[in-house]
């Protein structure tokens, strides 16, 4: 302006405002020069624009908010961006972002900023604001002493003399994840043109947040299991190949620990997978609380925990992560209030003694895992160079079975079962054996393990049950006394649920009424799930078929808890009988577990009898029916033809039948 009176020239401007009573605002300003030089005057219009300029500077700071969501790559960087843009834009004195306390998995953190000195080292001494509330979905401006006074922090604002406080939400979709403030000690009129910027920056944002947590959702998936957050596969390959990098580079050592939990299938198939993955969960929690120290710990699907563990020179710490990993494990689990006992077989493997990359390594840890599962299972095994070899049997092995069911390599071998008190051969127990066209005859236990892992158990158990009731029917046609025939069933068989008609059709295809066909099942597979099994049995029980308990008293169960099953036998594990009469605590259990089963209406049949002591002392104690190799071993279907021909012709008795090598 005095310029435009010295030069006498026209003028035009704009410029801020702030009345005496503190109103803040813009004016547009045009006009020119009037009247002689030495007395000149200004005459002009002044028109308020303050409103026009708040909407241009509120698109103004909306933009360049914009912009920053653009190029942001943290959700730190951008609430701090928006603090200080609006502080700067907008010409308030200090800023806030408070989180709500509850940012449904955002971590997002408080941002206190200030232009003002003396409020910045207000914000300095009091850096933490009371909760307040975070639930509004609309902009919020308090400008009078009852407004703030209903503030959720009225008190803090007090101390720092603020009196006008302008709040917006951040929402992601209608959870609200924190409150954007803004600070003056000056009284500050309402501004529409901020409150509607203020709702499209917390529109915009909440989108930035939806996708930034979409990103780190997708970056988490992608290393993570979905089933317990243990990093998966590929993260473990990643990590592992850094861990091999620092090692070969200080020549430091480094241990792979292989974790296969015992017989987590038989949870799976008997009580149904939620429950397996309720136990797995609750297993890398335990791990993860247990292993503090070691560099990694895995998932890779199944059952299967891999450990890193880097001893950073410490001699001892892999016998104590081991020790740990087992007693993770001893406390049990507890599913569908049902108690479970689970153990685990573990296998090591170490760098560089055992492998110079992460295949090597993972693959002679889960070697020596295997070496574990057949010592025993529940305990630890280091890798060897001769399980290498074993690794390959094993796979030739489940190669050739996916192939056995086509070429009929599988045969059936009987061994009868004798009643005591009459000598008659009542049933005969199925036996399955593998005629390999390399191994010869394979035993059960050496390839039924393969069949379980792999499903294929299903197929095989199908044919058996099929195959059983065909040469029943077929001695039945011969006119040969009629004995049942027992089948053993898998746990994957029980939990299939198309078993009751694959029994139904075995019976119909042969012909062979359902009394002459046994199902034989162990105690786990009944006792896991006891309400499941119960029904189950009970449908299976409506075919007709009779039921046998097999291998009693090597699981947890009781004749007493056997009692809610419509089971027929019971049948005392050989392990029980090999030692009497000689051991008095295998006679007393064997004693015991004949008079209760007698008590409950169940027949009572002794596995394993092979001498002549045996045999006395059950007969004494009133067992009903024995097997085993005093009698005769398991029989091809030519021979133990032959044997219930020959004893159909001379009569019942205890004469031993004929006694083949073992196979």
């Amino acid at each position: 302006m005095q310029a435009a009176l010295k030069d006498r020239l026209p003028f035009e401007f704009e410029c801020p405002y702030r009345s005496r009573r503190g109103r803040r605002g813009w004016l547009h300003l045009i006009g020119h020069a009037h009247g002689a030089q030495d007395g000149a005057v200004l005459r002009g219009t002044a028109q308020n624009i303050s409103q026009r300029k708040s909407a241009e500077q509120a698109q103004a700071q909306e933009h360049q908010i914009t912009l920053h969501l653009a190029t942001a790559t943290s959700e730190i960087e951008i609430l701090e961006d928006i603090v200080h843009t609006l502080l700067e834009g907008m010409d308030w004195e200090a800023g806030a972002f408070w989180p709500s306390e509850d940012s449904h998995g955002l971590k997002l953190p408080s941002v206190t900023l200030a232009r003002v000195k003396a409020l910045e080292s207000w914000l300095a001494e009091h850096p933490d604001c009371p909760a307040s509330d975070t639930n509004f979905q609309a902009p919020q401006w308090y400008a009078n002493r009852s407004a703030l006074a209903r503030h959720g922090h009225a008190s803090w604002l007090v101390a720092g003399g603020i009196r006008t406080v302008f709040a917006f939400p951040l929402s992601r979709g209608h959870v609200t994840l924190g409150i954007v403030e803004l600070y003056s000690r000056a009284r500050r009129s309402p501004d529409a043109h901020a409150l509607t910027m203020a709702s499209g920056i917390a529109n915009q944002t909440g989108h930035y947040l939806l996708r930034r947590q979409a990103e780190e959702d997708l970056r988490f998936i992608a290393n993570h299991d979905t089933l317990t957050g243990l990093p998966n596969r590929l993260m473990f390959k990643a990590e592992f190949e850094k861990a091999l990098t620092s090692a070969r580079a200080s020549d430091q050592a480094l241990h792979v620990i292989f974790v296969d939990l015992d017989e987590f299938k038989v949870v799976n198939d008997t009580i149904g997978h939620n429950a397996g993955d309720a136990v797995l969960r609750e297993m890398a929690d335990r791990l993860r609380e247990s292993l503090p120290d070691v560099e990694l710990i895995s998932r890779f699907g199944g059952d299967e925990f891999i450990v890193l563990l880097d001893p950073k020179g410490d001699t001892t710490i892999l016998g104590r992560t081991i020790a740990r990993i087992q007693a993770a494990l001893e406390l049990g689990f507890i599913v569908n209030d049902a108690p479970i006992h689970m153990t685990a077989s573990i296998g090591i493997s170490s760098f560089p003694e055992d492998g110079n990359d992460w295949q090597t390594l993972l693959k002679h840890a889960d070697l020596a895992m295997y070496g574990a599962k057949q010592l025993g299972k529940n305990g630890y095994q280091f890798y060897c160079q001769r399980m290498s070899a074993s690794l390959q049997r094993r796979i030739d092995m489940e190669s050739h079975l996916h192939r056995a069911l086509e070429r009929q390599e599988f045969i059936l071998y009987y061994q009868p079962r004798i009643a005591l008190d009459s000598g008659a051969c009542t049933a005969v127990e199925a036996l399955i054996r593998w005629r390999h066209p390399e191994l010869g005859m394979v035993m059960p236990a050496d390839f039924i393990p393969f069949a379980e892992q792999n499903g294929i158990i299903v197929d095989i158990g199908a044919w058996a049950l099929r195959e059983a009731c065909r040469q029943n029917a077929a001695w039945v046609a011969q006119g040969l006394p009629p004995v049942r025939v027992a089948v053993n069933l898998s746990a994957r068989q029980f939990a299939d649920k198309s078993l009751r008609l694959t029994i139904i059709d075995a019976l119909r295809q042969a012909g062979l009424p359902g009394n002459l066909l046994e199902l034989e099942l162990t105690e786990s597979m009944v006792m896991h799930d006891a309400e499941r099994a119960a029904r189950w049995l009970s449908r299976l029980k409506r075919i007709g078929v009779r039921l046998a308990i097999d291998d009693f008293g090597t699981g947890y169960s009781s004749l007493a808890y056997l009692s809610r099953f419509p089971i027929d036998t019971v049948k005392i594990d050989r392990s029980f009988v090999r030692y009497i009469p000689e051991s008095r605590s295998d006679t007393q259990i064997t004693s015991a577990v004949i008079g209760l089963g007698h008590r409950l209406g169940l027949e009572v049949v002794a596995e394993g009898v092979e001498n002549e002591a045996q045999l006395e002392f059950l007969r004494s104690e009133g067992c009903d029916e024995v097997q085993g190799y005093y009698f005769s071993h398991p029989l091809p279907p030519a021979k133990i033809t032959a044997f219930l021909a020959s004893r159909m012709e001379n009569g019942p008795g205890f004469e031993r039948g004929p006694q083949p090598m073992r196979a």
